[in-house]
C-alpha cells in the first residue's frame, strides 16, 4: 500500500498569494473610486453645459417677449428655402386674423407665440391624405424670433423640432 503523501504548501508562498489577492482587491477598489469620481465630474460638466444652453435659450425667449405682433396689416415674405410658398396679406385685430377669404381667431401666448384656430370642416368627403394634411396644419403655431422696425421674423412650427416654414411678416401700415 502506498502511503498518503501530505502536500504541504510553504507558509511563505501562502502569505505571498494572500498578499497579492489583497493588493489586487485594494487596486480594484481604488480604480473604482477614481472611475466614480470621473463619472461625477463628467456629469457635472454635462449638466453645466445644459444649464448654460437653457440660460441662453431662456434669454433668447425673454428677449423676444417684446416682439409680440401688434395689430395691423402684414405681408408674409418667406425665406429662400420656402420661396415657392405664396406670399399673402393679412390683418390682425386683437384676437382675429383676417385674410381676403376668411376671419380666423388667433390665440396669443408667451414669448411672441401665437396659434391660429382654423374652423372645423366636415372631413367625410376628404381622402385620408387630405385628412392628415388638415390635422397636421391644425396644431401648428407661429413664433416671432426677432423684430426690427416693421419686420417680424417668424417660424411656423408643429412642435419645437419640426419647422413648417420661416420668413418675415412685414407691417404695411
Amino acid at each position: 500500500m502506498k502511503e498518503k503523501e501530505n502536500h504541504h504548501i510553504p507558509k511563505s508562498l501562502l502569505f505571498t498569494n494572500n498578499l497579492l489577492i489583497f493588493l489586487g482587491c485594494i487596486g480594484f477598489i481604488i480604480g473604482l473610486v477614481f472611475f466614480v469620481l470621473f463619472m461625477i465630474e463628467m456629469n457635472d460638466k454635462h449638466t453645466q453645459s445644459k444649464i448654460a444652453e437653457l440660460r441662453t435659450q431662456s434669454t433668447a425667449y425673454s428677449n423676444n417677449s417684446n416682439c409680440d405682433i401688434p395689430n395691423g396689416t402684414y405681408k408674409t415674405i418667406y425665406d429662400k428655402q420656402f420661396s415657392n410658398y405664396p406670399e399673402f396679406v393679412f390683418e390682425i385685430t386683437d384676437d382675429s386674423l383676417f385674410t381676403r377669404e376668411q376671419r380666423l381667431k388667433i390665440e396669443r401666448s408667451y414669448y411672441g407665440i401665437f396659434t391660429i384656430e382654423y374652423p372645423e370642416i366636415n372631413q367625410d368627403s376628404l381622402t385620408d391624405f387630405q385628412k392628415k394634411l388638415y390635422n397636421y396644419n391644425k396644431g401648428n403655431f407661429y413664433r416671432i424670433t426677432s423684430c426690427k422696425g416693421k419686420s417680424y421674423k417668424f417660424e411656423n412650427m408643429i412642435n419645437l423640432h419640426v419647422t413648417i416654414s420661416t420668413g418675415s411678416f412685414m407691417k404695411l401700415d
